[in-house]
């Protein structure tokens, strides 16, 4: 087999454009995905050392006085809100 320069030439090229195509099509699909977070508050008695995380409910802040405590009946304050990424 015998090619000329040009037929070389253009080979490469091709080589090149369905290398670039390639990799760019594995750089979408191994970009990572959105992490998976789930929002808690934070409980705490009043009065005792009780201490409960519940599931972020809408309208919930720090120092909201919320349920009665298990243990001494006392009032739940709102000490903390966060978020909890899942793992996959």
């Amino acid at each position: 087999m015998n090619f000329d320069q040009n037929t070389l030439v253009m080979i490469a090229i091709v080589v090149v454009i369905v290398a670039t195509v390639v990799k760019t099509l594995l750089d979408v699909y191994r970009r990572p995905k959105e992490p998976v977070t789930v929002v808690k508050t934070l409980l705490k008695c009043t009065k005792c050392d009780y201490i409960q995380e519940v599931d972020y409910q809408q309208g919930d802040f720090i120092g909201l006085l919320k349920g009665k405590c298990p243990k001494c009946s006392s009032t739940l304050k709102v000490r903390g809100i966060y978020a909890i990424e899942l793992k996959k």
